[in-house]
């Protein structure tokens, strides 16, 4: 499901850092997770290894007809994650929310903007079941897959 917040500022510039991936890179990825080789996904997309080259490359977009197919092929869809990143530890996770941090080293410090990241979501096929140790007072936790 994809939510459409209306407080974006649509005419602010889009600033992407080493936390974020473009909606190209998230597809670009899922490629390479997906385990078929691009011969066979150009072949089943109907379209030449050049243009898959240029857009694995970045250097060129995919149409959306075959991003359509892209898609049911990849048993992809659209989701919305929201993320209510934390300051600091709660006593105790709510309710239909669990909490996951990113893939860097725990730490009792928490970060915004990098560093230990750790957030409140709701569960989705984008987080595993962690065992790192970290914050055990809480019950299980997660850490994303990105």
């Amino acid at each position: 499901m994809v939510q459409i917040c209306n407080k974006v500022d649509l005419q602010a510039p889009i600033r992407y850092n080493h936390f974020t991936m473009t909606f190209s890179d998230q597809i670009r990825q899922a490629i390479t997770d997906s385990g078929i080789s691009r011969y066979r996904l150009c072949q089943l997309l109907g379209i030449g290894k050049a243009s898959m080259s240029r857009f694995m490359s970045g250097k060129t977009f995919l149409s959306m007809p075959t991003l359509d197919k892209l898609a049911i092929i990849l048993n992809m869809r659209v989701t919305s994650e929201p993320r209510e990143y934390l300051r600091e530890l709660p006593d105790a996770v709510p309710k239909g929310k669990v909490l996951v941090h990113n893939r860097e080293k725990p730490s009792k410090r928490l970060g915004r903007h990098g560093g230990f990241m750790v957030w409140l979501t709701v569960r989705h096929h984008g987080v595993y079941l962690c065992n790192c140790g970290w914050a055990q007072h809480l019950g299980d936790h997660y850490i994303s897959k990105k």
